[in-house]
């Protein structure tokens, strides 16, 4: 099983501008995140999920 730091969780669409992806996943639901983990299944392939909304890492709640 996969952990969610073998991916590229991003929270800010801007941060990705300059790098290359073979897959742009828009929404990080669970359809988006299942699919994400489903893609990367394949080491050679670079996913990016990008998710509207205010950045929550620091928020202890979350």
């Amino acid at each position: 099983m996969k952990t969610f730091s073998q991916f590229y969780l991003l929270f800010l669409a801007s941060s990705v501008a300059a790098d290359v992806f073979d897959y742009v996943i828009v929404g990080a639901g669970t359809s988006g995140l299942v699919l994400a983990n489903r893609l990367t299944e394949d080491p050679s392939v670079k996913v990016v999920v990008i998710e509207a909304g205010h950045d929550e890492r620091d928020n202890p709640l979350v």
